[in-house]
């Protein structure tokens, strides 16, 4: 359900799914889901839409934003984990300024230049070795 959640919010929010068939937690889920999205309509909506990684042969990762004033909603997508891949891989933003200090996840607060020239650490991949 995350997965759907995270794609369908660049854009008009829908779901197409059969509601009577979700239990109370995903529909929990979905309510929460439908509050965050709705603190970001404008953004996601009419937000400048990027696409930050160029897809490469194998089509397995992507990653866009929405951008609109001092406000950016980041969504990374990987489909397959693989195998001895490096823990460290960063996303760089391009396009912010580089005096302002920007929240991310509402847990840590970076300045633009490091955003922009380092990035942010992509989720790491769980396979059998981590």
């Amino acid at each position: 359900m995350k997965f759907r959640q995270d794609v369908n919010s660049f854009g008009p929010l829908g779901y197409e799914l059969d509601l009577t068939q979700l239990d109370d937690e995903e529909k929990d889920a979905i309510k929460q889901h439908i509050s965050w999205y709705k603190q970001r309509r404008d953004l996601l909506v009419n937000g400048k839409f990027s696409q930050l990684l160029l897809i490469g042969d194998d089509k397995n990762i992507y990653a866009w934003s929405m951008r609109k004033g001092p406000e950016q909603v980041v969504g990374f997508y990987r489909k397959l984990a693989r195998p001895n891949e490096t823990l460290d891989h960063y996303l760089k933003l391009p396009g912010l300024s580089n005096k302002v200090e920007y929240s991310v996840n509402a847990e840590v607060r970076l300045q633009g230049q490091v955003l922009t020239e380092l990035g942010l650490r992509l989720p790491y991949q769980l396979n059998g070795w981590n």
